[in-house]
């Protein structure tokens, strides 16, 4: 999901910007828990950052647009399982890497451990990113469940469909998506299966509005490029502001927010696809390298956050004006400085070492999975 290692005809720096400023949305909000439960009793982040899931939404969009660009030539040419293989191995490995480090803290302390949910933890769903009631050991996983279901979607497109059909499969997907979540609200019908609320959240409609960004915005007009980011950005930026001043709060994955800040996502990725394409819009490579290590930074931000919550805790000082303020700059930097040794050191390592590895394992998937897709 990276320009590093996937492989599309075109590098889109902005989406590697995006994908940074989503990262950094999200890590703002779990930076406000931190300093809830670690600062002293203090609180002096603004509420607003309260509503950082919004990143998740970009990831989103720009998940489904990176899918389709990547697979944009593979229809037809029965690589669907190697691009499913590519897909988990850009998932799993750092994720159980992370999720592992949960795991050691959970044998132990497990009061520690998504105290918010009791405790409660399904340990081999947790690392098979498998739909359950509970969050998975690894909080931020609950999105990823959603990624390998779009990724098993797509597999199944490449599989059944030709490109020039791939369209109306996702037109079809959205509809199938909206009618039964209204048939069900209409009839006041349960949904308890995890399994039918991630293939029936309006979250999917984020991921499709993502891959028809990759198959129609070169046909967007360079002027219509700037006012949708300028849209977006107004979007995402005001639309919080505004949610805290009538004490509205951010539910991720409900229909409304997903309609506001969905819409705004997309809008957002558009435009600066189009701006970066059409108009040779240029963003700070800072953010760009932020962006190559948003993953490591996704995965790891809580688990750093919490251990310098803790070391903060712990000292005698920076809990008050000045000090305060500088504890938490500090805590952020370092999630961040953190992440960008994850992606070089870890992250890169094992992506790379898997990618030199034949898909075709001694217990090879592809047996498995033609029993599973036709």
């Amino acid at each position: 999901m990276d320009k590093y290692h996937t492989p599309t005809a075109i590098v889109f720096e902005g989406i590697q910007s995006l994908r940074a400023i989503a990262a950094i949305f999200v890590l703002l909000m779990h930076l406000t828990f931190i300093e809830q439960k670690y600062g002293a009793g203090k609180s002096i982040m603004p509420e607003v950052f309260h509503y950082g899931s919004i990143g998740v939404d970009i990831f989103f969009v720009i998940s489904g647009f990176i899918m389709a660009m990547i697979t944009k030539n593979l229809f037809g040419t029965s690589c669907e399982y190697k691009f499913l293989y590519k897909r988990c191995i850009r998932i799993f490995p750092i994720y159980w890497f992370y999720s592992l480090l949960v795991l050691g803290v959970f044998l132990f302390k497990p009061e520690i451990v998504n105290s918010t949910q009791g405790n409660q933890v399904n340990i081999i769903k947790s690392l098979l990113l498998l739909p359950d009631k509970n969050l998975p050991l690894l909080m931020v996983g609950w999105s990823l469940i959603y990624e390998i279901y779009f990724y098993f979607i797509v597999t199944l497109a490449l599989r059944t469909v030709k490109d020039t059909r791939y369209p109306l499969f996702l037109i079809i997907w959205a509809f199938a998506v909206v009618l039964i979540s209204w048939v069900f609200s209409e009839f006041s019908l349960t949904k308890e299966s995890p399994w039918f609320n991630v293939m029936t959240s309006p979250l999917c409609l984020e991921f499709i509005s993502g891959s028809f960004i990759a198959l129609f915005y070169h046909r967007v007009k360079p002027s219509y490029g700037v006012i949708f980011l300028g849209t977006g950005t107004l979007v995402i930026l005001t639309t919080p502001v505004y949610m805290v001043s009538i004490s509205v709060p951010y539910i991720p994955g409900g229909w409304a927010n997903t309609a506001i800040f969905g819409t705004g996502a997309f809008l957002l990725v558009l435009g600066t696809v189009v701006c970066e394409q059409k108009l040779k819009l240029v963003l700070p490579k800072w953010l760009t390298k932020i962006g190559d290590a948003s993953y490591s930074l996704y995965l790891s931000h809580i688990l750093i956050l919490s251990a310098l919550g803790r070391a903060w805790l712990l000292l005698p000082f920076g809990h008050s004006g000045g000090g305060h303020i500088v504890a938490l700059a500090l805590i952020f930097f370092l999630a961040i400085l953190w992440a960008l040794i994850s992606y070089k050191l870890i992250e890169i390592p094992i992506i790379a070492w898997l990618n030199k590895k034949d898909y075709h394992f001694p217990w090879s998937i592809r047996p498995f999975l033609s029993r599973l897709l036709p």
